[in-house]
């Protein structure tokens, strides 16, 4: 009985390193999470008006250089009492991402360089999935135009979250970008 259990061992040892260089063994890739918390600076409107059309909203966000990883996808939902108050969802197409030329000022931005990306509605949401991830150490802003105010004035919160570059994103929770809206903010002679 022992020169079969010996011979099988010998047939195990010897196929053991022919198995190993079939699969390699590659470890399963962990999640990828920010090093720090990226920062919302910035959430606006062009006008405060209820109903007014064509407004302009921006969210600028800055990304840390301690956050170690780029960004690859911005999340931006809409407030639930957004659209029963009149506001409309953006057109996918009058989205767009870029660095701005004063990152750090506290007014209407212009774009210094686009940054390409596609652009997708999600039930109350506007998912900006960018072509190259955005390095750290970068602030850009992300902006609606064509959009509606709602015909409610009041406060709205736009829920904006990131996720990093990597197989296994962990979404980060950036802010709320806060806008308010007034009403009876134009008078007709």
């Amino acid at each position: 009985m022992k020169a079969p259990a010996s011979l099988l061992a010998a047939l195990l040892t010897l196929a053991a390193p022919a198995m190993a260089q079939s699969q390699p063994a590659v470890p399963p890739a962990g999640p990828t999470a920010f090093g720090t918390a990226l920062q919302l600076t910035r959430a606006a409107a062009t006008f405060d008006s209820t109903y007014f059309y064509p407004a302009t909203y921006q969210f600028t966000i800055k990304i840390p250089p301690e956050a170690q990883q780029a960004l690859a996808r911005v999340t931006i939902a809409l407030p639930d009492n957004y659209g029963p108050a009149g506001g409309q969802l953006p057109d996918p197409r009058a989205v767009t991402a870029f660095l701005p030329t004063e990152p750090e000022a506290q007014r209407p931005q212009s774009p210094e360089r686009l940054l390409p990306a596609r652009v997708r509605l999600e039930n109350q949401a506007v998912v900006i999935d960018f072509n190259e991830p955005v390095p750290a150490g970068q602030i850009l802003t992300v902006q609606f135009d064509q959009m509606r105010n709602p015909r409610l004035g009041g406060t709205y919160l736009f829920d904006v979250n990131a996720l990093p570059a990597g197989p296994r994103p962990v979404s980060q929770f950036v802010g709320f970008g806060r806008l308010v809206f007034r009403e009876g903010g134009f008078r007709f002679p």
